[in-house]
Parts: C-alpha cells; structure tokens; sequence
C-alpha cells in the first residue's frame, strides 16, 4: 500500500536524497521557511536520487524535468530532477 512521506530540504545548487527508487514526488512547498518535498512510495529499495534547484531567470542545463516550484517570501524556487 502507498505512503506519503516528506523530507525537508535546503536551498543549494543540488541536493541528494535518500528515497525509494519507486518514489513519485507528488507536492513541493515552503513549510516553516523550508522547501518541503512530499512523495509517495510503496517501500522498494533505495536510491539516491539528485535534485536540482533553480532560480527564476536562471539557466536550466537540458535533459532535466521540472517536479515542483515553491515561493519562499520574495523568491521562487524551481525544483528540477534528470529525465
């Protein structure tokens, strides 16, 4: 049966993430000043999956898929993964 799980993360250029490799991001927000990432995943075994965070007006290299964006007080943030 699917779960949803949420992992904070923060503001930098990559972060890695420790999840499910089956893992479908399903939301991102801003919660208490922290970009939240919610996906949901029925257990499999883990991977280390790569996320990729962007400003508005800033470059976005190819082969990378938009999953989110979140607004944090004047920025927007744009959350990217590889296809």
């Amino acid at each position: 049966m699917p779960v949803v799980h949420k992992v904070h993360i923060p503001v930098q250029d990559e972060v890695n993430i420790v999840m499910p490799a089956d893992a479908k991001v399903v939301m991102v927000g801003d919660q208490d000043d922290l970009i939240a990432v919610w996906f949901e995943h029925d257990n499999g075994p883990l991977t280390t999956r790569t996320i990729y965070i962007h400003g508005t007006g800033h470059p976005i290299p190819a082969g990378r898929k938009h999953i989110g964006s979140v607004q944090q007080r004047v920025y927007v943030w744009h959350l990217y993964e590889d296809a």
